[in-house]
């Protein structure tokens, strides 16, 4: 199947990054933001099995690409170099630095010689994610040709990358490697199914899913953290053994 949806990785700033905190008047501005969702797409497979007329346990497997938006916080312009960095690309760098000891000046030291600009930037902020869904399934009118399905349970998202826009338009990615973001997160799932019978083994499906993490995506959350959800409408064909 596949679901056009609406994600919101819900990213919020906690504390201000090194070098928005050494400038008094950009550090309480850059914890202002907030993430807006944008229009996502996941693919999805999955199968199952019949408990009995009512129940069923299923499983599968997607690739979800969650577009979204940061709104706020300006941005870092050093006089010298001339070198600028928006709120949550300076964030999201401090962590990598952080966990991979890494020492970056562009980042670090900029703000001795910096000044704050205050705009209402828009940041693009662009996840990948393979997800593994477990739900139950209780259907009703099972045997007519229109059937209805509740869904819950559980997904696992397991983080490939995030692309955040920079100050200069160019695109900063993280990784997993990178030790920024969890590898696995969880999210409880709940949805409702229209299952709508084509012949003996073949039903056209139409799904509406919510989901929602259960905790932050960042492995280091004291600074940051992220709480996505996501909104989304799926159809698919599903054939019956």
């Amino acid at each position: 199947g596949i679901m056009p949806a609406s994600f919101n990785p819900n990213v919020r700033i906690n504390s201000a990054p090194s070098n928005f905190a050494m400038v008094s008047n950009a550090r309480q501005a850059s914890t202002t933001g907030s993430s807006k969702a944008g229009n996502s797409v996941a693919f999805q497979t999955q199968g199952g099995l019949q408990l009995s007329k009512y129940w069923s346990l299923e499983m599968g497997v997607s690739y979800l690409r969650g577009n979204s938006k940061y709104e706020g916080g300006g941005y870092i312009l050093d006089a010298i170099s001339v070198k600028s960095s928006n709120v949550l690309e300076s964030a999201v760098m401090g962590l990598a630095n952080k966990n991979q000891a890494i020492y970056q000046p562009q980042y670090d030291n900029m703000s001795y010689n910096s000044m704050y600009i205050n705009v209402n930037t828009t940041v693009n902020n662009n996840y990948q994610f393979v997800q593994l869904p477990v739900q139950a399934g209780f259907t009703l009118n099972s045997e007519k040709k229109l059937s209805y399905s509740l869904l819950g349970g559980v997904m696992a998202n397991f983080f490939l990358s995030n692309e955040i826009e920079s100050s200069s338009r160019q695109t900063v990615t993280t990784t997993a490697s990178d030790d920024v973001y969890k590898t696995n997160n969880w999210a409880a799932t709940t949805g409702l199914r229209f299952n709508y019978r084509v012949s003996s083994k073949w039903k056209a499906t139409l799904s509406g899913t919510y989901q929602k993490a259960l905790s932050s995506g960042f492995k280091d959350n004291q600074s940051m953290e992220s709480h996505p959800y996501l909104y989304g409408v799926s159809w698919g064909m599903r054939y019956s053994f």
